[in-house]
C-alpha cells in the first residue's frame, strides 16, 4: 500500500510541473491493461484528455476485452473511473470465462516531444466488485491491482 501511495504521489508532482496539453478532443493509444481491452486500443473523447473513456482489445484465448468509462485529467495526471473486461478464468475443461468489474485507476502521460501530441501512457488501479469464484471446495477473488502501459496520440485542434 506504501508502494501505491508513494506513486500516486509522485504522480501530483509530475502533474504540477507539466505543461499544458495541446487543445484536443480525441486521444487514441495502444497498449496493455484493463483501460486497453486488454491488448487493444484505448480512446478518450473529451476537451484535453478528460471525457468518455472506450477500451477494446483481446483478452487470453481470443476473448474480446472491453472497458467503458470516465476520464477525467488534470495535465498529463489523470483518473478513470468504468467498467469491463478484467481477466478471464477456466476451472477444468469447462469453457473460459470472463472476469467483469469495474476499475478504478491513476494514470500519467509521459508526453513525447515539444508539441506534445504523442506520449507514454502509464496507469496502476484497483478493480471495484469483482466476482469471486469457486474452484472446488475454494473461493478465489478476483480482485485485485491492474496496471495498464501503451503508447498514444493526441490529435489537437488546428
Amino acid at each position: 500500500m506504501k508502494i501505491i501511495l508513494t506513486i500516486i504521489l509522485s504522480l501530483f508532482i509530475c502533474a504540477a510541473n507539466a505543461q499544458d496539453l495541446p487543445n484536443s478532443y480525441v486521444n487514441v493509444g495502444l497498449g496493455v491493461g484493463m483501460n486497453y481491452g486488454g491488448f487493444g486500443t484505448k480512446t478518450v473523447l473529451g476537451y484535453r484528455n478528460s471525457g468518455l473513456l472506450v477500451g477494446l482489445g483481446l483478452m487470453g484465448n481470443g476473448i474480446v476485452g472491453y472497458e467503458i468509462g470516465g476520464q477525467l485529467a488534470i495535465k498529463s495526471l489523470y483518473f478513470n473511473l468504468g467498467y469491463g473486461v478484467s481477466g478471464t478464468y477456466q476451472i477444468n475443461d469447462d469453457p473460459i470465462e470472463s472476469v467483469k468489474s469495474g476499475n478504478f485507476m491513476v494514470g500519467y502521460m509521459v508526453d513525447l516531444g515539444k508539441e506534445k501530441t504523442s506520449f507514454i501512457d502509464i496507469a496502476i488501479g484497483h478493480t471495484i466488485g469483482a466476482p469471486t469464484i469457486q474452484i472446488g471446495p475454494f473461493e478465489e477473488d478476483q480482485s485485485g491491482v491492474t496496471f495498464a502501459l501503451g503508447i498514444g496520440m493526441r490529435f489537437p485542434n488546428k
